[in-house]
């Protein structure tokens, strides 16, 4: 897992899937550590985004990976940096729904047109824009594209 924090105490974790001691790779300067370090390293965090949709890494994985971080933090995020297309995000989101809620995902798809089209799907998964948003119109554009599809 890769952890960082962020502001308000919120810590990304990202696991890892490799085998070897967790605790040498932590000492060797390698930053993937175990649940327990990234747990231990951040006792009173509430909040964990988790990286999913990474290349070499399948649904499975990424639904194991959350899991065990909803073990230990109880409000859990993923953040799949565009890396779904609109039918995989919407059977990811329900895949890693299954044992428990998510607060949001974070860019499930590439493009505005797309995360309207995740959010209509009605997984349950509230959706947030990151990449989408670069330039000062980009969030009155995103609010402007969930309306045509929100129901009335």
């Amino acid at each position: 897992m890769v952890a960082r924090r962020d502001r308000g105490g919120v810590a990304g974790a990202t696991a890892c899937a490799s085998s070897g001691s967790a605790r040498q790779r932590h000492r060797s300067g390698d930053r993937r550590v175990c649940r327990s370090a990234i747990v231990g390293a951040f006792p009173r965090a509430r909040t964990a985004k988790v990286k999913v949709a990474e290349k070499g890494q399948t649904l499975a994985q990424d639904v194991a990976r959350v899991n065990e971080v909803r073990r230990h933090i109880p409000n859990v995020r993923v953040d799949a940096n565009g890396g779904w297309s609109v039918d995989e995000a919407i059977t990811a989101l329900r895949a890693v729904t299954e044992d428990g809620e998510l607060e949001y995902a974070e860019q499930p798809c590439a493009s505005v047109e797309e995360l309207v089209r995740v959010r209509a799907a009605g997984t349950g998964v509230r959706i947030a824009a990151d990449e989408s948003i670069r330039r000062a119109e980009d969030p009155l554009r995103v609010v402007r594209a969930g309306e045509r599809t929100s129901p009335s």
